[in-house]
């Protein structure tokens, strides 16, 4: 598909920022971790530690009680990560490296793909290889990309199908093309089920705008994929469900949606500001915008156009609800400047500039940044500590707040919750080490006095990140810190402590 619209520049430029964006998805996949959203965990990898057994559906999330979520994704895990056990490969934060890698995988041959197919849309090379640049490098579709989330994968599976439709080239291979996009799309509906409205708004292009009714030939492919689904769910539940009824039934007429927060219909101007990384958030919300009504009759407004109206008119709003058409969006902005950008004088050109540079600093923030805290906790857990181990702790259950994080659970980790923290004293042995969960960066005072040696173990906010806590906003950081602590040596715990203790070098 893609020798149909690439010159042999073009496909070597193609080739060699798809290396490059190759490294930096692995690199986003190992540094990342954890979720982006609850979601992720909670809809995903836990149905996985269902099936695998470290589980139970007593402590599933209320999705699964009402059948309303699809299995197929985590269904695919679930293969995968007998076949890693298999190899050896046991320990939960392993199997979440590698969901992570097949997750950009996929979302760098969509972005691959649609990069390619796109190019006869382009007039002047040099905006379509700037639009390539952006589906790449934009600074959170790598760290979005590798996510083992529904939107990574619908909207990677949305993007194939895309791919599939405009790559066709002549009009006699259209119904291959369509057949094609149509189990795409129909597997992108099964990973999220809101990407029905994309997949729609694509069909009624082909017929009302193009008069092609070769278009209805994806529909073949998206019954193929639904029925799928379906025996997946029969799979997964033990019973006969049709999750995406139950989704739409129970989010939006029994209204459980709005349970979670409401938002006026405007409201995603601001989100998207806000999340997007203000400037670069201007260029994609104006620059979006722009190219709508610029390019009423193109295929990707009427997929991109419908799905914001959608999403816009349900109460609850959040960003990531809107991933599946953010690279979509980006095509249509690379669009617009090569239909209406003129050269840049100097003053555009340091603008653009600072944007680029600044982009990159988002993007390497991003790259090296957790997702998520408590996952680096997890993974410190599991793969530092061995087979069997205790871990005290006082408060809220590190693995909570209602012991839900299963996944990442492994066969000899147990807990003990203290009423007290002088309980934990009397659990330290003279020659066992314990180890405790603490939620602050120094332990009370009474440990010393009472001859307890402490070491820091783990913590999610390393030390030489206080130099930058400006404005004391390291306080507003979650705290996820793990300490080893044995019986002091003679002597060592007279004369009272300052509650402060040293930190392992790992």
């Amino acid at each position: 598909m893609l020798g149909l619209a690439l010159s042999a520049s073009d496909r070597s430029f193609l080739k060699a920022v798809s290396i490059v964006a190759a490294v930096v998805y692995f690199a986003a996949a190992f540094f990342s971790v954890g979720y982006h959203h609850p979601d992720e965990h909670f809809q995903i990898l836990e149905y996985v530690a269902l099936k695998l057994g470290s589980a139970d559906p007593d402590n599933m999330a209320w999705e699964y009680h009402r059948g309303m979520r699809s299995w197929l994704q985590p269904g695919v895990l679930y293969v995968l990560t007998r076949g890693l056990q298999r190899m050896g490969f046991n320990q939960p934060p392993q199997w979440a490296f590698v969901y992570r890698l097949v997750s950009g995988c996929f979302s760098w041959l969509a972005a691959y793909s649609v990069a390619g197919t796109s190019r006869f849309w382009f007039r002047r090379e040099p905006f379509w290889r700037a639009t390539v640049l952006a589906l790449f490098f934009f600074w959170c579709l790598p760290y979005l990309a590798v996510r083992t989330s529904s939107e990574a994968w619908s909207t990677a599976f949305l993007l194939f199908g895309l791919s599939a439709c405009i790559g066709a080239g002549d009009p006699a291979k259209r119904v291959r093309g369509f057949l094609m996009a149509g189990l795409f799309w129909g597997l992108a509906f099964e990973f999220r089920f809101q990407t029905a409205v994309a997949v729609a708004g694509a069909v009624a292009y082909y017929l009302g705008v193009q008069r092609n009714a070769r278009v209805l030939f994806v529909f073949p492919g998206v019954v193929v994929a639904i029925c799928f689904g379906v025996i997946v769910d029969r799979w997964g539940y033990g019973y006969w469900e049709l999750s995406a009824w139950q989704y739409f039934y129970q989010n939006l007429m029994v209204g459980k949606i709005a349970e979670f927060g409401v938002s006026p219909w405007w409201a995603y101007a601001k989100i998207l500001w806000v999340k997007a990384g203000p400037p670069l958030s201007l260029i994609l919300v104006l620059g979006g915008a722009w190219a709508w009504v610029r390019f009423p009759f193109h295929l990707l407004t009427w997929m991109t156009l419908p799905f914001f109206l959608v999403h816009s008119a349900i109460g609850h709003k959040e960003a990531r609800f809107l991933i599946p058409i953010l690279i979509p969006v980006l095509l249509q902005i690379g669009l617009l400047a090569d239909v209406r950008m003129k050269p840049l004088r100097r003053s555009g050109r340091i603008v653009c500039g600072m944007l680029l540079g600044l982009n990159g600093l988002l993007l390497v923030g991003s790259l090296v940044k957790p997702a998520d805290v408590k996952s680096d906790f997890y993974s410190h857990v599991a793969q530092k500590l061995g087979q069997r181990v205790v871990i005290y702790y006082e408060g809220t259950h590190p693995y909570g707040p209602v012991s839900r994080h299963k996944f990442f659970w492994f066969e000899g980790l147990s807990f003990v919750r203290l009423e007290a923290a002088e309980q934990f004293i009397g659990k330290v042995g003279d020659k066992e080490t314990a180890y405790l969960f603490w939620r602050e960066d120094t332990l009370p005072d009474l440990f010393s006095r009472a001859g307890v040696e402490c070491e820091l173990e783990h913590a999610t906010v390393p030390r030489w990140l206080y130099r930058f806590d400006f404005n004391r906003w390291l306080e507003r950081t979650p705290r996820y810190n793990l300490f080893v602590c044995r019986k002091a040596s003679l002597g060592a715990g007279l004369g009272g402590g300052s509650g402060k203790v040293r930190q392992k070098k790992l």
